[in-house]
């Protein structure tokens, strides 16, 4: 322990801890605003009311913004019965890139609960299988 640290616990315990008194006032930055046609693009896709569980913009290993971004979704897919979840890369336009809704082995994307970016740019995922969660890792997903 270093002796400001002591001196700081000594201060607080005896209700001389100094208050700060600076004026700390939140800092917004001004929203973007885009218009686009995803809602209108999505119904080629889905059927039924799609549910949006999580958009991320995709990263590289410097953590700055790539041209794609990711949305999870969730609906009934035009042509099925079932809902399912659905992973929609867009562009910095928000066109639709692709959608993808099974995996390489033929495995449905299941309901989307959280998406993320790692440091890496790996997106990871974690989907809902009836009672089943399971974590999911997508590489060279963009």
């Amino acid at each position: 322990m270093t002796n400001e640290y002591k001196e700081n616990i000594l201060n607080y315990l005896t209700g001389n801890l100094k208050n700060d008194s600076g004026y700390n006032e939140p800092i917004f930055t001004y929203t973007n605003v885009y218009i686009n046609n995803l809602q209108s693009n999505l119904s080629n896709y889905f059927q039924s009311l799609v549910i949006y569980r999580a958009f991320v913009p995709s990263k590289d290993n410097k953590n700055q913004n790539l041209e794609y971004s990711v949305l999870a979704c969730y609906g009934t897919l035009i042509g099925e019965s079932n809902t399912s979840g659905a992973y929609v890369i867009l562009d910095k336009n928000y066109e639709i890139v692709q959608v993808i809704t099974e995996y390489k082995d033929g495995t449905k994307v299941g309901n989307v609960q959280a998406l993320n970016v790692d440091d890496s740019g790996n997106f990871y995922a974690v989907e809902l299988r009836g009672t089943t969660y399971r974590i999911v890792e997508l590489n060279n997903l963009v």
